[in-house]
């Protein structure tokens, strides 16, 4: 069967590989019609990933088939709990297992979901048989989640809550950037949307109906930035657009270290987050909510297997929007 591998940076093939054998009592055999390709598939191309391991064959954001027609997302991440780990880590054990120190990511520690077949663990599919008529928008699942997990996490590191309503800014509006769109709309916190891409913020506009900007913000201070990003240019945007006694979120992996000034830190007594994952609840719940909006226009792209290759040159020249979704079979 065919498999999309990363041999090295720049170096990416489809190849074939042994069909799974017969799947184990707790799994089962999934055939895999798309997966999305989401920027850490791009960073682990041009070799900037601080994670992946080469070879490696990629993927996570998987729509399958089961025998039985249901059609299913992947929960791609492990932790201490899913393990039996003698001695979980502490994030595990403190209920965080989306921040597993020992995390393993399809397509990233471990080979991945760009294949035709696989076998998976029943407890990590996700059902979402009926929920969209396009079953490729269920790709988005996962990065909508992450987005989703990072607008809570900003929200609940906010030191004026609850006399304080929050006004947030989130930079950055690809898939992560709408799913915390979706966080904030789902619980009625007005949120403001900065991108260069047209497209993407007139996606947000039509649908949330928030405020957009693609070049200069207006003079307004906001109690939250969301940083959906990763680079300098958006983290200094934040760090002159955040409110006194406010708070920064980063979400996901920067191609480079980013300086942060800690004057400016200091002196507005900021709160700064990291966040990093989602966890099984930010799916159901981000599952939830795709029958409210119309996400297929999230996806920018279909390519089929065979322009695998040339896709990924497209994406890192900047040629599609959102989210690009490989038909797998």
């Amino acid at each position: 069967m065919k498999a999309v591998s990363l041999q090295s940076p720049h170096n990416i093939q489809v190849i074939d590989i042994p069909e799974p054998p017969a799947p184990k009592s707790n799994e089962e055999r999934v055939k895999v019609l798309y997966v999305g390709v989401c920027g850490s598939d791009l960073a682990a191309y041009l070799g900037s990933s601080p994670n992946v391991k080469y070879p490696v064959i990629l993927g996570h954001e998987m729509v399958g088939e089961l025998s039985d027609g249901s059609i299913v997302v992947a929960y791609p991440y492990t932790n201490c709990l899913d393990r039996k780990a003698a001695v979980p880590c502490f994030s595990c054990n403190n209920g965080h297992t989306n921040s597993c120190k020992f995390n393993q990511t399809f397509g990233v520690q471990r080979d991945g979901l760009m294949v035709e077949y696989i076998n998976l663990p029943r407890d990590i599919l996700i059902d979402v048989t009926g929920i969209m008529g396009n079953y490729y928008a269920a790709a988005l699942v996962e990065p909508l989640a992450i987005g989703y997990h990072t607008a809570s996490a900003a929200i609940n590191a906010y030191r004026l809550l609850p006399t304080h309503a929050p006004s947030v800014l989130v930079i950055g509006c690809g898939a992560v950037g709408i799913g915390c769109i979706d966080y904030l709309t789902t619980y009625r916190i007005p949120a403001t949307v900065l991108d260069h891409n047209v497209y993407k913020t007139d996606s947000a506009h039509d649908l949330f109906d928030v405020t957009v900007y693609n070049k200069s913000l207006s003079s307004t201070s906001y109690d939250i930035v969301i940083d959906a990003a990763g680079s300098q240019e958006v983290y200094d945007i934040a760090m002159s657009k955040v409110q006194r006694l406010g708070c920064i979120a980063s979400v996901g992996y920067s191609a480079g270290a980013i300086t942060v000034d800690m004057n400016e830190v200091v002196r507005k007594e900021l709160t700064l987050i990291g966040t990093r994952n989602a966890s099984k609840h930010n799916f159901l719940d981000v599952i939830d909510n795709m029958c409210k909006y119309s996400y297929d226009r999230l996806v920018t792209g279909i390519s089929q297997l065979a322009d695998v290759p040339a896709t990924f040159e497209n994406l890192v020249s900047g040629k599609h929007s959102i989210r690009e979704v490989i038909h797998i079979s």
